[in-house]
């Protein structure tokens, strides 16, 4: 067996080419002071260390990138709702929600693994892997009962730690080499003191006529990393498996390929301006004067000294104290003294560059959306991605759906194929529209709703309207639940000022009124009696003396709603009357 040492040199060699932007794409996405020490440039060989470590220290990271691919990740991890889970083992059903420890053994769904540990990963590297381990259980030491215990986890490899692999004429993974990142423990205190590299080596082997899994670990012997000498750990030992325990999930490139550059070009440009805003946002005075005048104040040793520091003392003493409390002369016939300072131009003209960067990161976002594709989708998700599945998210879905098969058929032959095989489908559509596009798109929608005078359309564009608003938020079961009541109501149109218009105009009753505003069923007989009841005590406090109904005080009961306004016309109609003065008692109201 080779050494690690040697170990360390084997790279797939599609893992030489990529390392350098590997690195380049993480840094970019993860920001921060590496990013700064590694990408931060001097202005030219005239700035100096000092002036340039000051510059650092200062420098924002401004994370344009960042905030593109995480709106991206969202989009798809907001959508992991729909996704269909069925049979396998019942471990596997309790982990992927969370229970016994999860699908990591820290408590994660595997929606969470998913999204907030591989699809970053996978979105800025455009690779990631997953290994599924099992401790392994020896039936000669542990019972039944305890050996159900042990259930299958994941844990995730970047892509850098992927040094090398091979797959077979079938597509099948058939030696993959990994590096771990192992901490070293304090002997004393029981505490991590160092880190050092490890590496595994699976690869298929035929054993008594059927495949199984050799796993070989070394590591080195020394604490250091890279140590100069190796050792096998353990001898290599065989994983009762037809397949390798590891899920390499794979875009064709990363969405970081065109904007780290950008990124790092945004880093450059905001040093700049902020050093410029802080290093040119002071004032300084100037003063005009003539040569002549100053002579006659000359001493001799100002014209014909030697130059040294008591000299230069005694010419800086001319120099005059200037601020906002101190007072200045000047002669007449000249400018007055003034601050003046820089021109604001190049820091403007560099920040809307900058707003440009920003906008185009999030075209090249789009762009590298529209043409990404999964490398390992199966022919069957491809045809139904050809059948209906459209756009960059969709391929990424497909991605993640292929990769999480491969998890739960592992995780299934751990389990020794008990529950049936596990079937998992990720939803169809994916959108990248903010919440405020969501609900601009929805009320053009309900603009249109009221005003086709077709059932069909309406129930159809509320579904749409639902959709909308609902569909990346709840599951499809909810959604479909939703889709039957609109089936179901015989009114579409339920905005309350029309439902009130119509009811006031007499064209729908009050117990459909009542029912389309989602009052129970019997509301609106109650109602009607609370009405009863509520015009019977105005009656009741509205009566004369002579017992008298006064009904305009009673509006509810009154046949014409406008009866004060009419009553109060005539009154002060003057065309029988034998003066044409104005019969109003006083302003009133309207």
């Amino acid at each position: 067996m080779p050494s690690p040492i040697v170990l360390a040199n084997l790279r797939h060699p599609r893992h030489s080419l990529m390392s350098l932007e590997w690195d380049k794409y993480r840094l970019a996405f993860e920001g921060g002071a590496f990013f700064k020490a590694r990408y931060l440039k001097k202005f030219s060989t005239r700035e100096s260390d000092a002036d340039f470590n000051t510059r650092r220290d200062i420098t924002h990271v401004p994370a344009h990138a960042k905030a593109a691919i995480l709106d991206v990740r969202n989009a798809i991890f907001k959508s992991m709702v729909d996704i269909t889970r069925k049979d396998g083992p019942d471990s596997y059903s309790r982990a992927v929600v969370g229970l016994d420890r999860g699908v990591d053994g820290k408590g994660n769904t595997m929606n969470g693994f998913i999204g907030q540990v591989i699809l970053p990963e996978l979105l800025v590297l455009g690779r990631v892997g997953v290994y599924v381990d099992k401790p392994q259980i020896f039936a000669d030491r542990l019972s039944l009962a305890d050996a159900r215990r042990f259930k299958p986890y994941l844990y995730h490899y970047q892509a850098e730690d992927i040094f090398s692999w091979h797959f077979d004429a079938e597509n099948r993974l058939d030696s993959v080499l990994l590096r771990d990142h192992t901490f070293t423990v304090d002997d004393v205190t029981g505490v991590i003191n160092g880190e050092r590299e490890n590496f595994r080596l699976l690869k298929l082997v035929e054993v008594d006529g059927r495949q199984q899994v050799e796993l070989t670990l070394f590591g080195s012997v020394g604490r250091e990393r890279n140590a100069s000498t190796a050792e096998i750990l353990q001898p290599p030992m065989l994983l009762d498996l037809p397949e390798i325990p590891f899920v390499i999930m794979e875009l064709d490139s990363s969405l970081m390929t065109d904007i780290a550059d950008y990124q790092i070009g945004m880093l450059n440009l905001a040093s700049s301006d902020i050093n410029y805003a802080i290093k040119s946002n002071i004032p300084f005075y100037t003063e005009q004067f003539l040569p002549g005048a100053e002579l006659p104040h000359l001493r001799p040793s100002d014209v014909g000294g030697t130059g040294a520091s008591s000299e230069a003392e005694g010419a800086n003493a001319r120099q005059q104290k200037t601020g906002t409390t101190q007072g200045r002369r000047y002669p007449m016939g000249t400018e007055r003294p003034a601050f003046i300072h820089p021109s604001a131009e190049p820091l403007r003209a560099s920040m809307e560059l900058q707003d440009k960067m920003q906008r185009e990161i999030r075209q090249l976002i789009n762009l590298s959306l529209s043409n990404i594709r999964s490398i390992s989708a199966s022919a069957e998700s491809k045809e139904e991605d050809n059948r209906g599945l459209e756009g960059g998210l969709a391929n990424i879905g497909l991605e993640l759906e292929f990769g999480e098969r491969n998890i739960g058929r592992i995780w299934w032959l751990y389990e020794s194929l008990t529950g049936g095989e596990i079937t998992v489908k990720y939803p169809s559509a994916y959108n990248l529209r903010t919440d405020s596009d969501r609900r601009k798109e929805a009320e053009e929608l309900r603009k249109i709703l009221p005003t086709v005078p077709s059932a069909s359309f309406q129930k159809q564009t509320t579904m749409d309207i639902i959709n909308i608003m609902q569909g990346h938020k709840v599951s499809l079961d909810e959604l479909q639940v939703m889709y039957q009541e609109v089936k179901d109501s015989t009114v579409i149109v339920t905005d309350p000022d029309i439902i009130k218009q119509d009811h006031e105009a007499g064209f729908v009753s009050t117990a459909t009124a009542s029912q389309l505003r989602g009052y129970p069923e019997a509301e609106h007989r109650q109602a009607a009696i609370d009405h009863a009841e509520r015009a019977a005590r105005i009656v009741t406090a509205q009566m004369s003396a002579r017992d008298r109904l006064q009904a305009r005080g009673v509006p509810a009961l009154d046949a014409n709603t406008d009866s004060g306004h009419v009553e109060r016309q005539a009154a002060n109609d003057t065309t029988m009357q034998q003066t044409t003065a104005d019969r109003t008692r006083g302003e009133g109201n309207a």
